[in-house]
């Protein structure tokens, strides 16, 4: 995985990401992490892309947050925002978001590459579904936001 080959928005995510799990006393950054840190700005791309792909965003992130509630907490020394780390789970995505740009054609990884690897994650893939989004779905909302543009 290599960071300089995300777009500033996607850095953003991850920094937005990496600081939700520290609030929430989490030793590690997931997928849920990154989803909602996605869908925090309601005007951000994450947002265009899942309403034109008709999900229903509420559901979504309440699956996300009970997925993180999940999660075990840890407070104390080991608690240390630098002791927080990447979840395998999450270096997946990240690592399927660079095939995703590098199938598309395109030179950096972006928001759409990341949601479209997270479609790939089982847990992902079912809160997803649950909101109404499939892989084909995201496709097409792809196509009307991003028209043959490239990132």
């Amino acid at each position: 995985m290599n960071l300089a080959r995300f777009t500033e928005k996607s850095q953003e995510a991850l920094r937005q990401a990496q600081s939700l799990a520290a609030r929430r006393n989490h030793q590690g950054i997931d997928v849920e992490h990154l989803l909602l840190a996605l869908l925090e700005p309601h005007d951000g791309l994450a947002t265009a892309i899942l309403q034109a792909a008709n999900a229903n965003i509420p559901r979504l992130k309440e699956r996300a947050l009970q997925e993180l509630q999940k999660l075990p907490q840890v407070t104390g020394p080991a608690a240390a925002p630098d002791q927080i780390y990447i979840t395998q789970r999450l270096s997946r995505v990240l690592t399927r978001a660079e095939e995703e740009a590098q199938a598309l054609k395109d030179e950096y990884v972006s928001i759409e590459h990341l949601l479209l690897a997270m479609l790939q994650d089982r847990t992902s893939e079912r809160m997803f579904q649950e909101a109404g989004v499939t892989r084909d779905s995201l496709m097409q909302a792809l196509q009307k936001v991003r028209g043959g543009q490239r990132v």
